[in-house]
């Protein structure tokens, strides 16, 4: 299961509010968003026992110093009371994607880092918008259709914005 992130926590403060993010213009009012998407999928992997959880995203703002947005992401799980059951040993982080293709392919690898073995499915949550860009990304690296699940949880901005993957 793959969670590609989407900006830095500052690793203290409330993390459903901006100020306590590194955030660009764009992303303001964004961070409750990004809750939702950690929840959607520990909330699957709760129910998958076979399921390993990746939090991909690298060191992706100077200010933030040596912060990945994945850190804050698997700190935001724990904060929340997330982990419950087994599902902390069954998550990890990417420390290293800056973009959408490196989420998919660096999650496919560290899956693989920490079970030894390549994944026979992947799940992601991510915006909805970008469905059709994880598929091209998906068919860039040749990983099967039938395998490849994407569960749009929400979007960054109002859905007759008309903005396209």
């Amino acid at each position: 299961m793959v969670v590609p992130c989407h900006a830095v926590w500052s690793l203290t403060g409330n993390p459903a509010m901006d100020i306590s993010w590194f955030l660009n213009k764009f992303q303001r009012g964004e961070p409750k968003l990004y809750l939702e998407h950690i929840r959607r999928a520990v909330e699957f992997v709760k129910s998958e026992s076979r399921a390993l959880l990746v939090f991909s995203g690298g060191q992706t703002n100077a200010a933030a110093g040596p912060i990945s947005e994945a850190q804050g992401y698997w700190l935001i799980a724990e904060r929340l009371g997330l982990w419950e059951r087994d599902v902390k040993h069954r998550s990890t982080t990417d420390e290293y994607a800056v973009d959408s293709f490196e989420n998919l392919l660096f999650s496919i690898c560290r899956f693989y880092e920490c079970v030894r073995v390549y994944p026979t499915r992947v799940k992601l949550f991510g915006w909805r918008f970008k469905e059709s860009r994880f598929d091209f990304h998906r068919l860039a690296i040749r990983f099967p259709s039938n395998a490849f699940e994407y569960i749009g949880v929400n979007d960054p901005f109002p859905a007759d914005f008309g903005r396209t993957g």
